[in-house]
């Protein structure tokens, strides 16, 4: 059996997480069962439901077995299952590692591949003969689009390369790394072997391996993980208290409550806030434009059962949170008709303009009340990713100071979502997920979530 002449020459891709690489150099590349038969800790970037059906799902040829009795490769460079875990907000795509090794693999006795993704309902079809190469839409799979598939063909795109057991160290023929930096950590990890692969972190080999923005005139992620988050937040709050040491010239609000009144009487005193005024979204999710849904959790957020238990001063923060909250979609991609195309990392957009407006617009604004401020737009989607979508919960003990700020976070999250909910009746289109039912399980989920933070801030004392 030997490789159709027209797939030579191609590589199968394996990503994973650089913390993961110094095990990988230790003990090869292993299968997920064969990992947790060793012990072998393991950093998993892979959704929950979809690892269950691969660890059912029968492989029909070959060694035979589970699909976790594989180690999984990709035929294409640009894998969606990526851009899935990238929208989870649970691991930052700059530490993502592409693992490089030939096609010719299929030859070998240990070695199937499918005709999609293996994390369907219903299987794709299980080959060992490099003959069948030719069942595979290589149409989709050489494909640079990532957007908009129809659900076969997106899992078509994924078709797999899955190796029994494991891979040798020596089979992966280079390495694809995000940057130079992260070059020349995997080169550090890589010092003591000998044949250790070639790292590609520019040119050609690594073009379309990741998620960048559209529009940008460097490399940037099109989403951004909880560690760059985190730095966006803390750099942006720092370069806010620094520029505020120098004298305000002509600020538009004394305080935070001539701000309210004043953005209650013209939302359109700010141009951040007059850009998103009209502003439609192509999400579904959202039936008023970005300017009136702000509004909107504005006044939601007196709804909530927490903003009762706050301060007076925490539920003017809270308010003007409101308002600010998706100023960072006023410079997403817009589609041809100018309606904001949805854009997941919107939060980090308004940090750039979070810190033009609180350092230039308040006369008198505390370095605590700032720190709030910028902590609300930027983890407003916190608390309801993590009840809603599985974000990782550790997340929210980086960023908060006390309780309070969890109650804070927790009350525009709610806000946020109830915003959503049209006469307390599901929208009746597409959508990711009916808001009435996601704010219920935010809501049920909340006391567990509340005194699980209550404990880790008293360990941390």
């Amino acid at each position: 059996m030997s490789i159709p002449a027209e797939h030579k020459g191609r590589y199968i891709y394996h990503f994973t997480h650089l913390d993961n690489l110094e095990n990988i150099v230790e003990n090869g590349l292993l299968s997920t069962n064969l990992k947790n038969e060793l012990g072998i800790k393991h950093k998993n970037i892979a959704n929950f439901d979809i690892q269950c059906r691969r660890a059912n799902m029968s492989v029909t040829c070959g060694p035979g077995g589970f699909v976790h009795d594989y180690v999984p490769f990709y035929f294409c460079a640009r894998v969606p299952m990526l851009l899935s875990v990238l929208n989870s907000k649970n691991v930052d795509q700059q530490f993502i590692i592409y693992l490089a090794v030939s096609i010719s693999v299929v030859t070998r006795d240990n070695v199937v591949f499918t005709s999609a993704s293996a994390n369907t309902a219903i299987p794709p079809s299980f080959f060992n003969d490099p003959s069948d190469l030719s069942n595979l839409n290589w149409e989709l799979i050489d494909s640079n689009k990532w957007g908009h598939f129809e659900s076969d063909d997106l899992h078509a795109k994924m078709a797999e390369v899955i190796i029994h057991s494991k891979v040798e160290i020596s089979d992966v023929e280079y390495v694809v790394v995000w940057n130079e930096s992260i070059r020349d950590e995997v080169q550090r990890i890589f010092k003591d072997i000998d044949g250790a692969p070639s790292i590609e972190f520019d040119g050609c080999r690594n073009k379309y391996h990741y998620f960048n923005k559209f529009l940008s005139d460097r490399r940037a992620s099109l989403v951004t993980g909880p560690f760059f988050l985190k730095k966006a937040f803390d750099r942006t709050v720092t370069n806010i208290i620094e520029k505020r040491k120098s004298p305000i010239k002509s600020p538009q609000f004394q305080n935070l409550s001539d701000a309210i009144v004043q953005i209650e009487k013209d939302f359109s005193i700010l141009p951040e806030l007059e850009d998103i005024v009209d502003l439609e979204t192509v999400n579904p999710m959202h039936w008023q434009s970005v300017g009136e849904h702000s509004k909107r959790v504005a006044i939601k957020i007196t709804k909530q059962t927490e903003y009762n238990s706050l301060p007076k001063y925490r539920k003017k923060i809270l308010k003007l949170a409101a308002y600010l909250h998706d100023i960072g979609k006023g410079v997403s991609q817009k589609d041809s008709k100018g309606k904001q195309k949805v854009d997941t990392d919107h939060p980090v957009g308004a940090m750039p303009m979070l810190k033009r407006i609180l350092s230039e617009e308040f006369q008198q604004l505390s370095e605590e009340k700032i720190r709030q401020i910028v902590r609300l737009v930027c983890y407003h989607d916190l608390i309801g990713d993590i009840c809603g979508k599985d974000r990782d919960r550790d997340q929210i003990i980086d960023v908060i100071d006390d309780i309070k700020d969890f109650d804070m976070l927790s009350v525009i999250s709610k806000a946020d979502v109830a915003s959503l909910i049209r006469n307390n009746k599901r929208i009746l289109v597409f959508q990711e997920i009916d808001p009435a039912q996601w704010l219920a399980k935010i809501t049920n989920q909340l006391p567990e979530l509340r005194q699980w933070v209550e404990d880790k801030l008293e360990e941390a004392k």
